[in-house]
């Protein structure tokens, strides 16, 4: 499947369960995206503090 694909339901296959169970996988799956991107963010804050405090050593 291409990317966007994976939670695709097919109209004449929908019921409440399906419905339900690809909501709650977007749901898992964009709260794992938000957290990489915010621990991304912290790793990069981290690595600029690290190198305004540690001299070079070329």
């Amino acid at each position: 499947m291409k990317a966007g694909a994976s939670d695709y339901l097919a109209k004449a296959k929908v019921s409440p369960e399906s419905l339900t169970k690809s909501l709650h996988q977007a749901i898992r799956i964009y709260k794992a995206e938000t957290q990489a991107i915010l621990a991304n963010q912290r790793l990069s804050e981290s690595e600029a503090r690290f190198r305004s405090l540690v001299p070079k050593l070329s």
